[in-house]
């Protein structure tokens, strides 16, 4: 439950923040890594799809974040590749979704 209400926090400031950004701004590109396959899947899912409900229920201010999710397969050293790619590559101003 807590980590609902911390994605769904983090969901409401991302939005707040993409709101006042000006709109010919770049959308902030979010980093999501979290387990999408294996045992802890569940969890992982559920975490990210309730990320992309709150951007959906957030309307126009969700459309301003491209969110960029990837499996890190419950290891940490694919987690560390999957965040170094994210922020070398992608570019993302924020990571998220660390179960």
């Amino acid at each position: 439950m807590m980590k609902r209400t911390l994605a769904a926090g983090l969901a409401a400031l991302l939005l707040a923040s993409a709101a006042t950004l000006p709109s010919q701004a770049a959308p902030v590109k979010v980093g999501m890594i979290t387990t999408l396959s294996g045992g802890g899947a569940g969890l992982g899912i559920d975490v990210r799809d309730g990320f992309m409900l709150a951007l959906k229920q957030a309307g126009d201010a969700g459309a301003e974040v491209e969110v960029i999710a990837e499996d890190d397969q419950q290891k940490p050293d694919v987690a560390v590749q999957i965040a170094d790619k994210m922020i070398q590559s992608d570019q993302v101003d924020i990571l998220t979704g660390i179960i």
